[in-house]
């Protein structure tokens, strides 16, 4: 039996019945934050109340018609505004939620039993963290074991409610399933001959000036006094770098370079992956063979789940360690919740503001990244960042 078809008939038992039912007064997020990959999951019943998972409630930005109008002139070399960027305060001052907003939300979630995990100074995320009795007071849910192209996920039957003044400015709220990730956009190529490539048993080893040469660059830029923020997941190993550096004759990394870990320190997402550290690793090491002086960091989410990317994403705007961030890593748009993607875009709009320019893969298949089916990459489709 398909997801959908026992999806209404639970929701029919909710009204019926009152399961997890959401207050009277109760309204959803501005917008969806059901997984769009419910429709392919398949129902394995109640997930058990014990059952522990980690949510980011999302809030809005506030004047957003204020926001993108001050971006497209801080942006446009005839404003004179160009590149007047706002301090993080001013950004708060102007368009971040207000305080008694998130303490609303951060009341909310505490009444329903959840610790509060995370809260930030442009007050747009706030992460909790609890049971999943604790998760349906909150939100008036079901959450329910699923299982989707062979594995094992939980998620939320239905979309979650909030007071509905509180929901007038949330977003809505990410983590309520875990039927998305994000993944690294690293792939295996065929061995190729390349302008002054040393081939290797594990094919093409390009140098710095083989990518220089390929993107047509007509003057080097050191990096000097400026900070590449790579966002991701894993840990690089300092001997790849260090060995890289010594084949093809670059310094070693500036000092301050450093790997910022995001969540717990035992996070998965923290540490190094003989599997999955190869995206760090190319990340930092063509970062840094680009711009040599520049000092480079490595934001690493908790784990590859949208909650903790997001929360990755926020922490980089709010240190705010530097202006270039690139990332590698993304997810199909049409897998993802219009709640998710907001979200981010909010973000990446705040980044923006205080001069922060983000880069993010787009992936190698264009409008066909999503496996055939129309759609492109997340962050790179955002309008506010450099796909």
């Amino acid at each position: 039996m398909r997801f959908l078809t026992i999806a209404r008939s639970l929701a029919l038992i909710v009204l019926t019945v009152g399961l997890a039912a959401a207050p009277a007064n109760a309204a959803p997020g501005k917008f969806h934050s059901l997984s769009p990959h419910l429709k392919d999951a398949v129902d394995l019943g109640r997930a058990p109340a014990s059952e522990r998972h980690r949510v980011v409630v999302s809030l809005d930005v506030r004047d957003r018609e204020g926001l993108e109008a001050f971006l497209a002139d801080v942006q446009d070399p005839s404003s004179p505004r160009y590149r007047q960027f706002l301090s993080q305060a001013d950004f708060d001052a102007l368009y971040a939620p207000t305080p008694a907003q998130e303490e609303a939300v951060v009341d909310h979630l505490r009444g329903a039993g959840l610790r509060v995990t995370e809260r930030f100074p442009n007050r747009l995320l706030v992460g909790a963290a609890g049971s999943v009795a604790a998760l349906e007071r909150a939100f008036g849910v079901e959450m329910h074991s699923v299982q989707r192209a062979g594995k094992r996920h939980y998620a939320a039957l239905d979309e979650p409610s909030l007071p509905a003044e509180m929901a007038s400015y949330v977003v809505g709220v990410i983590g309520l399933d875990d039927l998305s990730e994000r993944h690294p956009h690293v792939g295996s190529v065929e061995p190729a001959a390349a302008p002054r490539a040393a081939l290797g048993s594990n094919c093409c080893h390009l140098s710095p000036n083989d990518v220089f040469a390929f993107y047509d660059n007509t003057a080097a830029a050191s990096g000097a006094g400026e900070t590449i923020v790579i966002a991701g997941a894993y840990a690089w190993r300092d001997t790849d770098n260090t060995g890289f550096n010594s084949q093809w004759g670059l310094p070693q990394l500036p000092a301050g370079s450093a790997q910022v870990c995001t969540g717990p320190s035992t996070s998965a997402g923290c540490k190094f992956s003989s599997q999955d550290s190869i995206e760090i690793a190319l990340d930092v090491e063509y970062a840094h063979g680009t711009a040599p002086a520049a000092r480079v960091l490595n934001y690493m989410s908790a784990s590859t789940s949208t909650a903790d990317f997001t929360t990755m994403y926020n922490r980089i705007v709010t240190d705010n360690p530097g202006h270039v961030v690139s990332t590698s890593w993304g997810a199909c748009e049409v897998a993802l919740s219009a709640a998710s993607q907001q979200t981010d875009d909010n973000i990446f709009a705040n980044a923006n503001a205080i001069g922060q320019s983000w880069f993010a893969a787009s992936g190698d298949r264009g409008s066909s990244d999503c496996n055939n089916i129309l759609g492109v990459d997340n962050p790179a489709n955002s309008p506010h960042v450099i796909g």
